[in-house]
């Protein structure tokens, strides 16, 4: 009940919106006579009126009231689903970010490297602590939104490239001798368009930064890659390649640091 008292308080000192869903009364034994009176919490009453009762009610209830404990009160605000950078900023669109490691601290940040000498060029982390790696792009593959979103189907671009070509990211594989998907790059356009699936990630909550995730919504079993995922590293000899690997296996944790 406490806990219900304080979400109430909250919610009116900054305006949210609260959304009651009553049960009806059958669902116990007979009637319901109650008599509601909700106390402001200390250090959450609301200013100059600090005496006055949130809810008052005297009512014969055939549906139980928003302060009832079985009620469900769902309070929301988008800012909690916004992916935000190092200095506590929403990402945006079209802006330059470092990908940084979120935890540790013993590699770099992503950048671009070789697999074999040629073009095009794999994800990898940076082997040198302190290295922020190469500025990547956002495009959110909906066209209606302004800020990055957690689970947004969005495209990752390098800014810059050795190869003209090698600048979107992309899931590429299965590498023939370890089996593992990796990320690569190709030529990017940026729109979401058929039969670029495997152009799509997506940014989740993991602990309290984040890490990259590959699960595109639209995507059904005709896609030819696997539907879902986490992007890891890899250690191969002197390469720390960003792969592809399952839900439950270990995570890249990763922050955003504008360039």
């Amino acid at each position: 009940m406490e806990t219900v008292r304080l979400l109430l308080a909250i919610a009116e000192q900054r305006r949210w919106p609260v959304y009651q869903f009553g049960i009806k009364s059958t669902f116990l034994n007979g009637e319901i006579y109650e008599e509601v009176y909700v106390e402001q919490p200390l250090g959450y009453e609301k200013e100059e009126e600090e005496n006055k009762t949130l809810i008052p009610s005297n009512t014969n209830m055939k549906f139980l009231l928003l302060s009832v404990i079985l009620s469900i009160i769902t309070v929301a605000t988008a800012h909690d689903y916004n992916v935000c950078d190092t200095d506590g900023n929403p990402l945006v669109p079209g802006v330059q970010y470092y990908i940084v490691p979120g935890i540790t601290d013993d590699a770099g940040g992503l950048t671009l490297e070789s697999n074999n000498g040629s073009c095009p060029l794999n994800v990898a982390q940076s082997p040198n602590n302190g290295d922020l790696g190469l500025p990547v792009i956002f495009t959110i593959a909906n066209p209606h939104k302004d800020l990055i979103g957690l689970g947004d189907n969005i495209y990752i671009s390098f800014s810059t490239s050795m190869c003209a070509e090698s600048t979107g990211w992309r899931i590429t594989g299965p590498d023939e001798v370890s089996n593992r998907y990796h990320v690569s790059t190709s030529k990017y356009t940026g729109n979401p368009l058929q039969g670029t699936v495997d152009n799509w990630f997506r940014i989740e909550q993991y602990m309290n930064v984040y890490r990259l995730g590959f699960c595109p919504n639209e995507c059904h079993d005709q896609c030819g890659v696997p539907q879902c995922g986490v992007l890891s590293v890899e250690v191969v000899e002197c390469h720390r390649w960003l792969v592809l690997t399952g839900s439950n296996e270990s995570c890249f944790p990763v922050q955003f640091k504008r360039a």
